[in-house]
């Protein structure tokens, strides 16, 4: 995670630390700055009135939510300039993919009648997959052959990996997340989102995937998210009518904000 980002983090954890304080550190990055006020102005948070400076933004969004506009923008950066074409297409492919599952996250959370904290989903979505970035990063030539039998139907990501590696990208985000000092319950949830527990937060991510294959906002198949349905909708207590107009607007809302996942 780049030092910024980590800083940032940090600082938002401490009570002791202002908007003002926040903003001084950031405006050392004009490009993270532009960025953040480039996402601002998105339909993902629909500001009445234009969001010129960067006071005006944090204002605007509070510190949380500007805490993870730098996450996101910090994980954006870290998919790009690979040499080898195939591994940036694939690296371009997830950060898509990550970038779309929590905007679709955080509409599920903010949707659902779960007691689901919307900018945790917001999180979670984002992170979920950081595993497969950092194993395709540090080991392309082992781990795209892994993508290659994913995309043959040999299997899901987490069955093949455990298999050629002995540890899926669900272990592997865990513990690089838990050395970027990220809070333990995220964690947790990047850990455990291919389990099918009773936690709706796991069905969230679950649902925010099988979305984002269906509007081809994936590096997985659809055959394999859409099995997790049936279980993620009786977890959020979803009937028939509710998911077809949670599935509408969540489609909505992935294509108003289009202009976030360019790359």
């Amino acid at each position: 995670m780049p030092t910024l980002a980590m800083r940032v983090m940090r600082m938002v954890d401490d009570p002791s630390v202002s908007g003002r304080d926040l903003e001084r550190v950031i405006s050392l990055d004009p490009v993270i700055m532009g960025e953040i006020l480039k996402l601002a102005n998105s339909a993902l948070y629909s500001p009445k009135f234009p969001i010129t400076s960067l006071r005006h933004a944090v204002s605007y969004l509070g510190l949380e939510v500007v805490k993870n506009l730098v996450m996101m923008i910090s994980l954006k950066s870290m998919v790009l300039g690979d040499e080898d074409p195939a591994v940036e297409e694939f690296l371009k492919g997830l950060w898509v993919h990550s970038a779309a599952s929590a905007i679709v996250s955080r509409f599920i959370a903010d949707s659902s009648s779960s007691p689901l904290d919307k900018e945790d989903a917001f999180v979670c979505g984002l992170f979920h997959d950081v595993g497969k970035l950092l194993m395709t990063k540090f080991s392309p030539q082992e781990y795209m052959p892994i993508v290659e039998r994913v995309k043959k139907g040999e299997g899901g990501f987490v069955e093949v990996e455990q298999e050629e590696f002995g540890i899926d990208h669900c272990m592997a985000g865990a513990v690089v997340m838990e050395a970027w000092e990220m809070p333990s319950h995220i964690v947790h949830m990047v850990k455990q989102h291919h389990i099918k527990s009773e936690h709706p937060m796991t069905a969230c991510l679950a649902l925010a995937n099988l979305f984002c294959a269906t509007w081809g906002y994936s590096v997985t198949p659809l055959e394999i998210e859409i099995m997790v349905f049936p279980w993620a909708t009786q977890v959020l207590s979803l009937d028939g009518d509710q998911w077809e107009e949670l599935s509408q607007n969540a489609k909505m809302q992935i294509e108003e904000a289009k202009e976030i996942l360019d790359i």
